[in-house]
């Protein structure tokens, strides 16, 4: 899963079958590693397990259409849990992409001590015509880059 100091405690999956295949996954897991501590505060990547890192390189000069010729999509929900001591000081906006290449949502939920992260992302399968690439890459861009999304904790 690439999360350092990763401690799995359980793992479930259920397998949906149907004309559209689906899986849910439940993972009850831990880790002290992941997060980055600066002074009196700890910064928390969000989204530790779907980021979308490859973002389709902008050019001006494409000479064919651009093609997705199979869409998905994935719907993630992860719940932090607020250390002792700690409260938020900065917890990123809820965010909404919606295009013709596809759809993405962010959601964060507070709720006494923990925090519960919502992320769905929908890729359309379809076919555009190179006049459209340079908007293919600004949705890629806009997911990549809420996917970097952090929370800021910072001592009581």
């Amino acid at each position: 899963m690439g999360i350092p100091g990763l401690v799995i405690h359980s793992f479930e999956y259920q397998e949906k079958q149907s004309s559209l295949p689906e899986v849910n996954e439940t993972i009850d897991f831990s880790s002290d590693l992941f997060v980055t501590k600066t002074g009196s505060r700890i910064f928390v990547p969000l989204n530790i397990l779907n980021q979308k890192i490859s973002v389709p390189a902008k050019t001006d000069h494409r000479k064919m259409p651009a093609r997705n010729r199979f869409s998905y999509s994935e719907k993630d929900s992860l719940i932090f849990q607020i250390p002792d001591g700690y409260q938020t000081e900065t917890i990123p906006k809820d965010k909404l992409v919606k295009s013709e290449f596809g759809t993405y949502f962010t959601q964060i939920i507070q709720q006494a001590d923990q925090l519960i992260f919502i992320r769905e992302l929908e890729v359309f399968q379809g076919e555009w015509p190179k006049e459209k690439y340079l908007e293919i890459t600004d949705f890629y861009s806009a997911v990549s880059g809420n996917d970097k999304a952090r929370l800021v904790l910072k001592e009581k």
